[in-house]
């Protein structure tokens, strides 16, 4: 199966304040076909889910120690990407395309 790949137009992220779960965020993003995908942040020992797939949602674990830097690149790239690689890869990825050096931002 191919990968999939399209662009994330907006996102919202939650933190919690109490919480017994492991995930200590969680970022929605949305595309503009209707597509979302969940990026979960996750604190603790525990290995991290695989990516997956249902439906036209998609979702991604990282570790909460990367939350600010994914947060980062959702406010300050654009456009961002959801590149979805099925089948275990764990190549699934938020990512920016290919950009010249020395681009900086646009006005």
């Amino acid at each position: 199966m191919p990968s999939e790949v399209f662009e994330i137009t907006n996102y919202q992220y939650y933190q919690f304040s109490t919480r017994e779960s492991s995930t200590k965020a969680v970022a929605t993003c949305s595309a503009a076909d209707g597509k979302r995908v969940y990026l979960y942040f996750n604190d603790g020992p525990n290995a991290l889910s695989e990516a997956s797939k249902s439906g036209n949602n998609y979702f991604l674990y990282y570790r909460y120690a990367d939350m600010a830097n994914i947060i980062d690149m959702l406010r300050n790239e654009k456009p961002i990407y959801l590149i979805f690689v099925p089948e275990g890869t764990n190549n699934t990825r938020i990512s920016t395309m290919n950009e010249p050096v020395g681009e900086g931002e646009e006005d």
